[in-house]
């Protein structure tokens, strides 16, 4: 086994998730303040997400603009969505601090890069999970 196989490995089984909640804040207390890795997954239709407004922030991702792009890439076969589950990927990161990242990407100040969901009411309807895996600089040195 190669050390990208045993990291690849590490990242795999260390990889938790918690449901994303617009209702109340306590779903990111599990989460820790150290650094890794993180997904951000929905089961919210595609196209939901041309329908939502421009962003609020000046940094805010653009959530129409990428849902366009991203159907873009469906038309010519080469875009990523799940095949059996309703669920799918709608951005990937690595962050300093996870818990930190996790807020930005749900209420997001406005000169931040981020999702910013809790200005898309009508994305709350759906589901929304948080997937993570802590950075172990050990592991990554050894």
């Amino acid at each position: 086994m190669t050390i990208s196989d045993e990291l690849l490995n590490d990242i795999e089984n260390a990889i938790k998730s918690v449901e994303i909640s617009y209702s109340d804040d306590s779903w990111r207390a599990s989460l820790p303040s150290d650094p890794g890795w993180y997904f951000i997954e929905t089961n919210a239709p595609p196209d939901e997400f041309l329908a939502v407004g421009p962003p609020k922030g000046e940094r805010h991702y653009n959530l129409p603009e990428k849902a366009k792009a991203s159907l873009c890439l469906k038309r010519f076969g080469v875009c990523m969505l799940p095949s059996q589950s309703p669920f799918y990927f709608v951005y990937s990161g690595e962050a300093m601090n996870i818990k930190a990242r996790a807020r930005e990407h749900l209420s997001g100040h406005p000169k931040t890069g981020c999702l910013a969901l809790e200005n898309y009411p009508s994305l709350h309807q759906y589901k929304w999970r948080f997937y993570y895996a802590v950075c172990s600089f050990g592991t990554l040195t050894s």
